[in-house]
């Protein structure tokens, strides 16, 4: 190791960085946060599959309640 800081040495954004570090590879928490972020991946991982299907179920249902509006028809 070539150097190595104390965590009393550190000015406040180190700290951020440091605590950042550890939250984002299990060491803050241990395995309650390691449960957590997976959960919390899960559900961020879903949220686009879930909203593409609201979407594309809303589209077909829009097109079976909506009717095509004719232009030479409303200038008649």
């Amino acid at each position: 190791m070539i150097r190595a800081k104390l965590y009393k040495d550190f000015n406040g954004a180190d700290l951020i960085e440091a605590t950042n570090y550890d939250l984002h590879t299990g060491r803050l928490l241990g395995l309650p946060n390691k449960i957590i972020s997976l959960l919390a991946a899960l559900v961020a991982a879903s949220l686009p599959i879930t909203g593409f299907i609201i979407w594309w179920k809303k589209r077909k249902q829009h097109k079976k309640n909506h009717k095509i509006f004719n232009i030479d028809s409303a200038y008649v």
